[in-house]
C-alpha cells in the first residue's frame, strides 16, 4: 500500500528511416548504429534469444504502434525516447556481446516511461525454460528493471515482475521467474528499465540478450519462527479489540490520502466489527466530511498495537470481489512521522520511505486474480527511494481464504501466498529493516493502485480469520 506513488518506466524506441518489417533481406545502407548491414525479423524468444546483433527489430517509424497506426510492432510511452543499436560500449566478462540495444531517455520525460515490441509467436515456457533472462547495464545498485509480458490483443492480460540490480557500472544478469501456466498467452515484451528515480538529465542505458532460461533455484524459508508473540484469532463478537488495533482516521495529505485515493478512513462499526470469527473490513460509497474535506466513500485503516524487529506475521484473509477496491495487508517501520498512526514520535521520526515499508498483500482494482507483494525503502546511504516486488496469479482469493504472510531476517525478507514463496529481498545495510514494524489492514477506494470506481459501487469487505506474530 504504497504512501506515495513511484514509476519510472525506461523505454526506447529505434529511429530508423527505410526499410518494411515485411521486407526481410539484408538492408545494405547503414540504417543502424554500428551494423555495416541490417536484417529486420520480427524477434521471437522460443526459437532463439534476441540478442541485437544486426537482426530483429529494427524499430522504423513505419513500424511504430500508434493512433495512426495501430498494426505497428513496437512503441513507446511516457516522453521522448529512442532506442538505437550500437557497439558494446562496456565490453566485460558478464557482456562481450559486439551490438547492444542503447535505450536514451529525455530529461523531460514524464516520471514513467518505456518502450514495447511484439513478438513473432507467444512465449512458450515449457520443461526447465520457465524464466526468461536479460542483461543490462547497471548505472547504480538498486536500478529496478521491470519486465511484462503482454497480450498485444488484450493489453489487461499480462504478467509484470521486477528485478533491482546490485552493481555499479557494470552489465548484470537479471532472471525474472515464470511458469509453464504462462505459456502461449504473452506476444508483447515491454520493459522499464529504471522505476527507482526520475531523470534529472538525458539518460542512456543499455540492455541486451533477452532469453529463456532455467529457472534460478529459489531459497525455501525454514520454520525457524514458532513462538507466537502476538495474536488476534477474532472468536468474538463486535468492535475490534481496542486492546490490539488503532483506527487511524487523520488524513495527512491536507485531508486526504496519498496516491490519489478517493476514500475518508473512520472508526465506526458500519466500517470494521467482528462477527463469525472473522474481522470485517468494509468500503461503503458514502459521503463523509472531515478536515474540511468530503469524499464519497468511507473505509478503515487499522494499525496493529504491537510491533517487533524479525520474525513471522500471518493473516489468513478473503479479499474484496469488487472493481475499484486496493485491499492491503502491509508493514511501516514504527518511526514513521505519519500524523494519526497509533506510535506517534515515540519511536522516531524518519519519515516515509527511510522508515521501510513490506507490502505483504495488496491487490488492484481491476484484475482480482493479481496479488503484489513489494517492498519500498529509502537508501540508508544515499535516501534515495528504492522499492521490488513481485506480482502473482492467486485463483478465488474473494471466495476463498488464504495465508499471506512474511518471514523476516537480518539476511532476508521472503512474502508467501499459502506457503508459496512469492518474492524475496536481500536484507542489507542499504535498507533499513532492521526496526520494529506494526501491521496495517486496510482497503482504499480507487487511487493509483485502485482503478476506476463503478458507478453502481455500493460496499466491499475484506474479511480476516487470524493475525499472528511469532519470533
Amino acid at each position: 500500500m504504497k504512501r506515495q506513488q513511484f514509476a519510472i518506466l525506461i523505454i526506447i524506441g529505434f529511429h530508423f528511416v527505410s526499410c518494411t518489417k515485411e521486407r526481410n533481406n539484408p538492408i545494405e545502407a547503414t540504417l543502424v548504429e554500428g551494423c555495416k548491414t541490417f536484417e529486420e525479423l520480427q524477434p521471437n524468444l522460443n526459437s532463439s534469444g534476441i540478442d541485437f546483433e544486426c537482426h530483429g527489430n529494427a524499430f522504423l517509424d513505419l513500424d511504430q504502434r500508434n493512433d495512426s497506426n495501430p498494426n505497428g510492432t513496437w512503441g513507446f510511452f511516457g516522453g521522448t525516447v529512442k532506442l538505437h543499436y550500437q557497439d558494446n560500449p562496456f565490453v566485460d566478462q558478464t557482456n562481450a556481446s559486439s551490438k547492444v540495444l542503447a535505450v536514451v531517455e529525455d530529461s523531460s520525460n514524464m516520471p514513467w516511461s518505456g518502450f514495447f515490441f511484439d513478438l513473432e509467436a507467444p512465449v512458450q515456457f515449457q520443461g526447465d525454460l520457465t524464466a526468461i533472462a536479460l542483461e543490462v547495464f547497471s548505472v547504480v545498485p538498486g536500478q529496478s528493471v521491470l519486465l511484462k509480458l503482454e497480450n498485444s490483443n488484450n493489453p489487461s492480460q499480462f504478467k509484470e515482475l521486477v528485478q533491482v540490480t546490485t552493481s555499479e557500472n557494470q552489465w548484470e544478469r537479471l532472471t525474472y521467474h515464470f511458469s509453464v501456466a504462462d505459456s502461449n498467452q504473452f506476444d508483447r515484451l515491454v520493459l522499464i528499465m529504471n522505476s527507482t528515480f526520475q531523470n534529472t538529465e538525458q539518460m542512456t542505458y543499455y540492455l541486451d540478450s533477452i532469453t529463456l532460461t532455467e529457472l534460478k533455484e529459489v531459497p525455501v524459508a525454514t520454520p525457524s519462527f514458532t513462538n507466537l508473540v502476538w495474536s488476534d484469532e477474532f472468536d468474538y463478537q463486535g468492535r475490534p479489540d481496542e486492546t490490539k488495533w488503532h483506527h487511524q482516521t487523520f488524513a495527512p495529505n491536507n485531508g486526504s490520502w496519498f496516491n490519489g485515493e478517493l476514500q475518508h478512513y473512520v472508526n465506526s462499526e458500519e466500517n470494521t466489527y467482528v462477527s463469525d470469527g472473522t474481522l470485517k473490513v468494509k468500503a461503503i460509497k458514502e459521503s463523509y466530511t472531515t478536515q474540511s474535506s468530503t469524499k464519497d466513500y468511507t473505509s478503515a485503516r487499522l494499525n496493529s498495537k504491537f510491533s517487533m524487529t524479525y520474525g513471522k506475521i500471518e493473516v489468513r484473509a478473503k479479499l474484496p470481489s469488487g472493481a475499484g477496491t486496493w485491499p492491503a495487508i502491509w508493514t511501516l517501520g514504527a518511526n514513521i512521522d505519519e500524523p494519526g498512526n497509533f506510535y506517534g514520535d515515540s519511536q522516531g521520526s524518519v519519515g516515509w520511505p527511510l522508515c521501510g515499508e513490506i507490502d505483504i498483500m495488496e491487490q488492484n482494482g481491476w484484475d482480482k486474480s493479481q496479488v503484489y507483494g513489494h517492498f519500498h525503502w529509502g537508501n540508508t546511504s544515499t535516501s534515495a527511494y528504492e522499492n521490488y516486488g513481485k506480482i502473482a496469479t492467486v485463483a478465488n482469493t474473494s471466495t476463498e481464504f488464504h495465508v499471506y504472510s512474511l518471514v523476516w531476517t537480518e539476511t532476508e525478507l521472503q512474502i508467501f501466498i499459502d506457503d508459496a514463496l512469492n518474492v524475496v529481498l536481500d536484507n542489507t545495510a542499504l535498507n533499513p529493516y532492521d526496526n520494529p514494524h506494526y501491521l496495517l489492514l486496510n482497503i482504499a477506494v480507487g487511487g493509483s493502485l485502485g482503478g476506476t470506481v463503478p458507478a453502481n459501487f455500493s460496499q466491499e469487505v475484506m474479511e480476516v480469520d487470524y493475525v499472528r506474530f511469532y519470533q
